[in-house]
C-alpha cells in the first residue's frame, strides 16, 4: 500500500516505503498507512456516487468534469450570498470577498511581529528596486503611504538574493518582545497597481500572497473574471489566514528558546516545515493540526505564554459548512485522491479542483498539490495519534518551554 501512497505523492516508492516501515515499527504496526488508504478510497468512493457516476465504471477525466461542475454550482451558491454578479468588475468582486471573509472569522488576531518593528528593518535596508517600480522617492513616503508587508513580499521577488539574504539576517536579532498579538490584515492591491508590477515581473498570476510574520494577507486583484472565482479566491483567503494562525501558534511555543530569532529567520527563508522537522520528527503543520480541538495533547504542551486560544484555527471548509451544509461534500474529501486503474489520480481537495477549473487545466496535468499536502499532513497526523509519538513530540515542545525556566 505504501507504493500507492508514493505514486498518488509523487515521490520515490522505495524511500516512502522505507520511512513508513520505520513509524511503523515505531508505533507497534498500528497500520496507520493501510487504514488512510482505506479511509481514502472510502470517501473517494461514495464522493463519486453523490456526483451520479458508478464508482466501478469511472474514468478519471470524467470524474474531473463532473467534480468541475459540483464546485461551479457551489461557487454560485456562495456569489449568491455574498451579494457578487457576473457584472462586478474583477476588483469589485475581489474587495467584496475579501471583505466577507473576515467578517466570518471567529479569530481574528494572530501572534505576529509588531507593524513599527518592520517599518524600522525597511528603513535601514529600503528596497530600492520596489520603490523605483512603484515611483517612491523617499522611504518616508514609502513606508506612509503603503503597507510594509506588502513593501516585504514585494522585495522578496523584486529585490537581488543578496539583498534578501542581509535582509532576513536581521531577524536573528529580534526578541520575543518584538512580537505581540496583532489583528490579521487583509488587503487588496489594486488593478492598477497589479499591471505595475507585471510590467516589472512580479508573478501577477499568482492572486493570494500571505506575510506569516505580520499576519497580513494581501491579493492582487486579477485582470480578469474567470471561472469559479468567488470559491476560489475565498477557499485562498480563508486557507491563508489559517496559515497563519498556525504559524502564530509556532512562534509562540518558540517564544521562549534562547534562538528564537534565529528559528524566526530561518522559518521565513526556508519555511515552517524545514524548521520544525529540526525541532522534531514530525513538520508542525501537522502538530497544529492535530492539537487544534485536541484537549488532552494541548494541556500536554500548554504553558502560561501560551493559551488554548492560540490553537484554534478557522480551517477553511468549517467556514462554508457553518452557512451551508452542502459543503459538507467537500470537507470530507480533504486528502483524498481517486485513483482508478492506469488512469491519472485525480484530487478531490475542493481547492485542486477550483484551481484546475479556473486555469482549464486537462484533467491530465490537474492540479493535485492542496490534496497531496493535506494527504502528508494527515498521514504524520495518523501517527500521532499513536501515545509513543505523541509524548517525545510533547517533550520536545515542553523541552523549549524550560529554556525560559534556565534562562
Amino acid at each position: 500500500m505504501a507504493k500507492v501512497l508514493a505514486d498518488i505523492l509523487d515521490i520515490d516508492s522505495l524511500a516512502f516505503k522505507h520511512m513508513v516501515e520505520q513509524w511503523e515499527a515505531r508505533t507497534g504496526r498500528a497500520g496507520h498507512d493501510l487504514k488512510l488508504y482505506s479511509d481514502m478510497r472510502i470517501r473517494a468512493t461514495a464522493a463519486v456516487s453523490e456526483l451520479g457516476l458508478d464508482p466501478t465504471d469511472t474514468i478519471s477525466s470524467e470524474l474531473y468534469f463532473a467534480l468541475q461542475e459540483r464546485a461551479r454550482q457551489d461557487n454560485q451558491w456562495l456569489a449568491d450570498i455574498i451579494g457578487i454578479t457576473p457584472n462586478h468588475t474583477p476588483e469589485e468582486m475581489t474587495n467584496k470577498v475579501v471583505k466577507w471573509s473576515l467578517k466570518q472569522l471567529k479569530h481574528k488576531k494572530a501572534w505576529a511581529m509588531r507593524p513599527a518593528l518592520l517599518r524600522s528593518l525597511l528603513t535601514k535596508q529600503p528596497p530600492k528596486h520596489v520603490m523605483k517600480v512603484l515611483g517612491l522617492r523617499s522611504v518616508d513616503s514609502m513606508l506612509k503611504r503603503n503597507s510594509p508587508s506588502e513593501i516585504l513580499l514585494l522585495a522578496n521577488q523584486l529585490e537581488s538574493a543578496d539583498w534578501n539574504k542581509r535582509f532576513y539576517a536581521k531577524y536573528k536579532k529580534i526578541a520575543p518582545l518584538d512580537f505581540d498579538l496583532e489583528p490579521i490584515n487583509l488587503s487588496v492591491v489594486s488593478s492598477a497597481r497589479v499591471e505595475k508590477l507585471h510590467k516589472a515581473g512580479f508573478p501577477t498570476r499568482q492572486i493570494c500572497f500571505t506575510h506569516h510574520e505580520t499576519a497580513t494577507v494581501i491579493l492582487h486583484s486579477p485582470k480578469y473574471r474567470f471561472p469559479l472565482d468567488v470559491l476560489a479566491l475565498t477557499l485562498l483567503t480563508l486557507d491563508a489566514v489559517s496559515e497563519i494562525r498556525s504559524r502564530s501558534a509556532f512562534y509562540r511555543l518558540l517564544s521562549t528558546h534562547k534562538k528564537f530569532g534565529e528559528f524566526l529567520a530561518q522559518v521565513a527563508q526556508e519555511g515552517v516545515l524545514a524548521t520544525s522537522l529540526k525541532l522534531s520528527d514530525i513538520g508542525w503543520n501537522s502538530i497544529h493540526r492535530h492539537l487544534v480541538g485536541n484537549e488532552d495533547f494541548l494541556a500536554s504542551v500548554e504553558q502560561p505564554h501560551v493559551m488554548a486560544d492560540d490553537f484554534q484555527a478557522d480551517w477553511p471548509l468549517a467556514v462554508l459548512v457553518s452557512l451551508d451544509p452542502r459543503f459538507e461534500y467537500w470537507k470530507e474529501l480533504d486528502y483524498s485522491v481517486f485513483v482508478s486503474g492506469n488512469n491519472q489520480p485525480v484530487s478531490l481537495n475542493v481547492l485542486d479542483v477550483v484551481i484546475n477549473a479556473a486555469n482549464r487545466h486537462d484533467h491530465g496535468v490537474g492540479a493535485r498539490t492542496y490534496g497531496k499536502k493535506r494527504l502528508w499532513e494527515e498521514l504524520w497526523a495518523r501517527y500521532l495519534s499513536s501515545d509513543s509519538v505523541a509524548q517525545d513530540i510533547v517533550k520536545t515542545y515542553q523541552s523549549i518551554g524550560e529554556d525560559l525556566a534556565r534562562a
